[in-house]
């Protein structure tokens, strides 16, 4: 007898041997305990994790001699049949090679025909997205009435790509990737039943590398017990799957969270040598970086334990801002004839990285005035020096028309004016700054403010603020308002933050650019 692979050997044979897809298995089991059997349905997911077995499992559920059960016996001669894949009332057809309108024209005419032993007729089309817009068509009308006998089961990898008059005649099931834990507890079942030696480490490995695909985990150990004369160990699975063994990769992150350039390029050197691809070295250390986040954070029970004490001089931040330069440095690369170089400097790029440190910290110490606290001990400043902060204040000045000897204190009665007037009108005028000669008030407003002068410049606005004036000074009031931009003049922008004085030392010390210039914090406390 031939051998049979362990994907195939072990394949699910009732919903209930099925793992990571319960929520698709309780409501086909309950539906045919039901007797509630649809004339369509629909699986779709990624790949390898159990489309096609339920769609086998739904053949031999509502075909069984024992009647429709929510899980079949596998011992009556419709489910042998099924499972041998010898039952000619179970039609399995590929969409990629039988798409055209010929072969639908020719499902169409069998579909009349009776079982010739089972209760229902049931088609299995696989990859049902490939056929072609006018085979989908044809099997529309058949779809939406059936005849009484046949059940239609399709599944996908792409449902997108199925016309919505497809997917409203049917039952859609959502499969989901499988979790890894779920994943790691069916291959250490299977590696028992073979008979196959095979560690922890390496079994979470697998699970990681087939992210939610249980197949491609069961051949992974398939090939793994071949490949391995004693235990199936970590070392095994990284060989089999082309990785970067895992101590140099901890050995490469350690030099660089050192900031020990000429040990990072020693190791990397090491690593190329040993015939390692470049680009297949950073994706591997992007992989590395996030399972030493999940373990920082509390959420690294399946990363490898021998990352418990890598990179100790790195922070979770400072492990974000190496993923990002690997990760731009593997999308530029894909795009250059040459990526051996890209990569390399992105390697040298995180040796010589200054420590993240947050800005909450920096500002204390800015604030203390000392030159470097314990905080920021880490980073070097570029000045060891730190002057005196410079706080942003607003400088009233008289308008052009008024001298410095016109007074810019706010009289009582000014505040009770304000209260007569709308809303809106108020909103604006309180972000003035008043000056008074004689019965003249002057409104100047900043030039971030261009817009609110120019609105107050309007005449039933002004009219609206003079009458409030005059009701309670009782004299006629004139209203100045200075800062309207003259006619062909735009406003002038904002205070931006790179204006704040604090804002410029901390450019300063750590060389800094400002990637985003947003109204400094001076602006929007005034506002």
């Amino acid at each position: 007898m031939s051998y049979m692979v362990l994907a195939r050997k072990w394949r699910p044979r009732t919903f209930a041997e099925m793992i990571g897809q319960e929520h698709v298995t309780r409501t086909l089991t309950n539906a045919f305990r039901a007797g509630k059997i649809a004339h369509a349905y629909l699986f779709h997911g990624p790949r390898g994790i159990g489309k096609t077995t339920a769609a086998r499992i739904l053949a031999k559920a509502v075909n069984c001699e024992r009647g429709i059960a929510a899980d079949p016996c596998n011992e009556c001669a419709s489910c042998v049949g099924i499972n041998r894949g010898s039952s000619l009332d179970v039609v399995e057809m590929d969409g990629a090679s039988n798409r055209g309108i010929d072969e639908i024209r020719e499902l169409r005419e069998h579909v009349g025909y009776a079982p010739v032993g089972a209760r229902y007729k049931v088609y299995i089309i696989d990859e049902v997205h490939m056929l072609t817009e006018q085979a989908f068509n044809a099997l529309l009308k058949t779809l939406e009435e059936p005849p009484a006998h046949v059940v239609f089961v399709f599944a996908t990898t792409e449902v997108h790509k199925v016309p919505a008059t497809i997917l409203s005649r049917c039952q859609r099931f959502e499969f989901r990737r499988i979790p890894q834990a779920a994943v790691v507890q069916r291959l250490q079942f299977l590696a028992e039943q073979e008979h196959i030696a095979v560690e922890p480490a390496a079994l979470a490995l697998m699970a990681r590398r087939a992210e939610g695909c249980l197949r491609d985990a069961e051949s992974l150990l398939d090939q793994a017990g071949a490949a391995s004369d004693g235990p199936v160990d970590e070392g095994t699975i990284r060989q089999l799957l082309g990785l970067s063994p895992l101590e140099e990769l901890i050995t490469l992150l350690d030099a660089t969270g050192r900031g020990d350039l000429a040990a990072a390029a020693e190791q990397l050197d090491r690593m190329v040598s040993g015939g390692m691809e470049i680009d297949r070295i950073a994706m591997d250390m992007v992989d590395v970086i996030l399972d030493l986040i999940r373990i920082r954070v509390g959420h690294g029970e399946q990363a490898p334990s021998a990352l418990q004490d890598a990179a100790p001089d790195l922070t979770p931040a400072d492990l974000l801002r190496c993923l990002s330069v690997l990760q731009g440095a593997l999308q530029t690369a894909r795009q250059s004839a040459r990526p051996g170089p890209i990569i390399e400097t992105a390697f040298f790029r995180l040796a010589l990285m200054d420590r993240s440190v947050s800005i909450d910290e920096v500002l204390r110490t800015l604030e203390s005035g000392e030159p470097e606290s314990a905080a920021v001990s880490r980073v070097a400043f570029r000045s060891p020096a730190t002057p005196e902060r410079v706080e942003p204040q607003r400088v009233a000045e008289p308008p052009p028309s008024f001298s410095s000897a016109d007074t810019a204190t706010k009289p009582d009665d000014l505040d009770a004016a304000w209260r007569l007037l709308t809303a809106s009108t108020k909103s604006f005028v309180i972000r003035a700054t008043p000056f008074w000669r004689g019965d003249t008030l002057a409104l100047q407003f900043a030039p971030a403010d261009a817009f609110v002068a120019t609105a107050l410049g309007k005449a039933d606005r002004r009219e609206e603020i003079e009458r409030a004036l005059r009701e309670v000074a009782g004299r006629p009031i004139h209203v100045e308002i200075v800062g309207t931009p003259s006619p062909g003049e735009s406003a002038k922008r904002p205070v931006a933050a790179s204006d704040d004085p604090l804002v410029k030392e901390i450019i300063r010390r750590f060389d800094g650019m400002v990637v985003e210039n947003r109204p400094s914090r001076e602006e929007v406390t005034r506002r």
